[in-house]
């Protein structure tokens, strides 16, 4: 909270604008979905009429929002703006558009994600390639760990991960995404992939 020297009111940001970097990804993702969340639904069901397909516009919208978080740097309403995304989203489904980010929410997650030009094949036969990760993973932080395994290593979608832990689904993601960066990080360091990309990426 900041105040000038005129005796205005003070500034109060909001959550979704006290952002540092990727640390405070997935702070914002659920301090978004708590705040809008519920609105969103309705909207997207006021629309649709259709419960399942709402639940899967808002998370279209949701890993919208995780995959470019620099987008809410130039909102101004973010209320409004989300509202409006899931109202254009709503109409793709009613034209027939594909929803296709919304389907990684039943997506399996595998080793791809880690080294997505690589055969998984390969990497399996990789001794120091399986050391490598397994060393990576075994550093991240418990949060990251548990969802990072969970969908890489036994290809479990965001929703069964969701139904088995509580956790919101745009949470899941946040992580999952922080601990790819995280892993692949590492991994450069080691010389096995190139950083920001993995060896074999077109």
């Amino acid at each position: 909270m900041n105040s000038d020297n005129n005796g205005s009111p003070p500034v109060v940001h909001t959550a979704e604008e006290e952002r540092v970097g990727d640390t405070a990804i997935e702070y914002t993702v659920e301090q978004i979905f708590e705040r809008h969340g519920q609105e969103m639904i309705r909207r997207a069901k006021s629309v649709l009429r259709s419960d399942a397909d709402a639940d899967d516009v808002v998370q279209d919208v949701m890993l919208t929002i995780v995959r470019a978080p620099h987008l809410l740097d130039v909102v101004e309403r973010l209320g409004a703006w989300l509202l409006s995304l899931v109202h254009r989203r709503c109409i793709d489904v009613l034209r027939g558009g594909a929803r296709r980010d919304a389907k990684e929410a039943e997506t399996p997650g595998g080793i791809r994600d880690v080294l997505p030009g690589r055969d998984p094949a390969d990497i399996a036969e990789s001794d120091e390639t399986c050391r490598a990760i397994a060393q990576a993973i075994d550093r991240l932080d418990d949060e990251l760990r548990t969802v990072f395994v969970a969908n890489v290593l036994e290809e479990k979608t965001y929703r069964e991960i969701s139904r088995e832990t509580r956790i919101p689904m745009g949470t899941l993601m946040a992580r999952k995404a922080r601990a790819l960066a995280t892993v692949r990080d590492d991994l450069a360091r080691r010389g096995l992939v190139e950083p920001g990309r993995s060896k074999g990426d077109a």
